[in-house]
């Protein structure tokens, strides 16, 4: 299975819940030879509003929020352009072509070729972009379902979840175990010169399992409030301990941003609805064993995956019933390997996770719970 027993729980929580490098050039984004994402909606036309929304969603630290166009006249060239906080500007001139100015340009006027250049592209992004454009046979409506709580509450400084589970696999691999999780919205924050929620996490697993160690996961996840109650994820910091005989502890540092943020739009769908998308990821990983830490180890990658809503339904879990939205999940890399989550209406926290492929099915379910200390 591509979704192991470590790595279960803590997606479909993180997906409920809610300095640095030089951004990459704009040139970059479009020389790109990683793969294309895959439209799920057409834009009618790109013209200057899409070229400028599609800048402001792929470089959101260089063309932060969303300001308004005005026309500008300069050295007799009529421009429409946006002002950014940052003191950069975008502008693009009647005739399709694309300028920017500011400190990412070293101050000087420069061009990024015509709208042309960049229109497969943002039609290629266009549901990331406007998740309301992604609506029946290919996404949801952009307004928030019933299965999740709007980002205004599910990332409210100082809620915290403590969610104990028990783990079964059986098939190829056989065998049990428990997780229990800790979850806090800390408090607000920056990650990678974006304003953002940090959720701290600590996940301890306690496991039966043939050639699985049991491990603690220290997690930070930063993510953003983003516009009709869906939630931007930025990326996340993990420290893994794991008990290694003989050789004593190993701890692993990954630090994961994602390029670009991306919404958790599958909570725009209906019953019935399902949307693929493209995730692009940058990961930096260390490890230490023995007191020896390797090198930074620096990865680019992507995932591309179908996320369908397919039922909401009401299900028996460790002698409890939940009224549950049943998502699946499969990545496009491992088709015959899948995971379904039955996420608890209203709250968004998964009561059970199913991940089966290779032979194997691993059945995640909650045990108990509380919410700020109440019982779920």
């Amino acid at each position: 299975m591509r979704r192991h027993a470590l790595s279960l729980v803590l997606p479909a929580l993180l997906t409920a819940c809610g300095g640095g490098e030089e951004p990459p050039s704009l040139t970059q984004a479009r020389t790109d030879t990683g793969p294309q994402r895959r439209a799920l909606a057409t834009l009618p036309s790109v013209g200057a509003k899409e070229v400028m929304d599609w800048a402001q969603y792929k470089f959101p630290t260089l063309f932060p929020g969303n300001p308004a166009s005005q026309p500008f006249n300069y050295l007799g060239v009529d421009y429409t352009i946006r002002a950014y906080s940052t003191g950069n500007y975008l502008g693009v001139t009647p005739s399709g072509e694309i300028y920017g100015l500011g400190e990412f340009t070293g101050g000087q006027l420069q061009s990024f070729g015509k709208i042309s250049d960049w229109s497969s592209q943002i039609q290629a992004d266009a549901c990331g972009v406007y998740p309301s454009l992604c609506s029946p046979g290919g996404g949801g409506t952009g307004t928030l379902n019933a299965c999740a709580q709007p980002a205004s509450q599910a990332l409210a400084i100082g809620n915290r979840y403590t969610l104990n589970y028990a783990l079964t696999m059986s098939g190829a691999v056989n065998g049990s175990g428990e997780f229990q999780t800790d979850a806090l919205v800390e408090a607000a924050t920056s990650f990678e010169g974006q304003s953002a929620v940090r959720l701290a996490l600590t996940q301890t697993n306690s496991l039966n399992i043939p050639g699985t160690q049991s491990s603690t996961i220290k997690l930070k996840q930063y993510a953003q409030a983003a516009d009709n109650g869906l939630i931007r994820h930025l990326g996340n910091e993990s420290e893994t301990s794991v008990v290694v005989p003989v050789v004593g502890n190993s701890v692993t540092n990954v630090k994961t941003v994602n390029t670009p943020p991306f919404l958790n739009s599958e909570f725009t769908l209906q019953a019935g609805q399902s949307l693929t998308r493209t995730n692009g990821y940058t990961t930096t990983t260390t490890t230490t064993v023995a007191g020896v830490t390797t090198p930074p180890m620096v990865s680019n990658s992507s995932l591309t995956e179908t996320v369908s809503f397919e039922a909401r339904e009401t299900i028996q879990v460790q002698g409890r019933s939940w009224d549950t939205c049943r998502y699946r999940q499969v990545d496009a890399a491992t088709p015959n390997v899948s995971t379904t989550t039955w996420y608890i209406v209203g709250r968004g926290l998964p009561a059970r996770i199913v991940g089966s492929g290779s032979g194997t099915t691993q059945t995640t379910e909650l045990k108990s719970g509380t919410v700020n200390g109440a019982p779920i």
